[in-house]
């Protein structure tokens, strides 16, 4: 409830952190049994099979384990996966599927902003 609160507050011009902020991270971390860090090391290319499964690399115990996703799950994620796989064309390197804009540059989001 605490991250969606949040995510209402932030600055409206920049869609992709209110979406990725609360209502996908809150989704993902609710309906999928991900952990905090699986969540935060999520990237771009994770999210195979049409959005329907999560590829979950080195985790606990460094195991990876594949995450099948729900329907509403994944349409509640579609925008902000095509939303960062857009920004990604034009930037190299950058993987990370929840980012925000940090003084004008992309950055993945850290602990702190899921649990402050």
């Amino acid at each position: 409830m605490r991250m969606l609160a949040v995510a209402g507050c932030l600055e409206p011009g920049n869609d992709l952190r209110a979406s990725s902020c609360g209502a996908v991270a809150t989704v993902l971390l609710y309906t999928s049994g991900l952990r905090l860090g699986e969540l935060l090391r999520l990237r771009v290319e994770d999210i195979e099979d049409g959005g329907t499964v999560l590829q979950i690399r080195e985790s606990k115990f460094h195991k990876s384990r594949i995450v099948p996703l729900s329907d509403s799950t994944r349409i509640e994620s579609a925008p902000v996966s095509q939303a960062a796989r857009h920004l990604r064309l034009h930037l190299a390197g950058f993987r990370a599927f929840l980012c925000n804009r940090y003084r004008g540059e992309l950055s993945p989001y850290s602990a702190p902003v899921f649990t402050s």
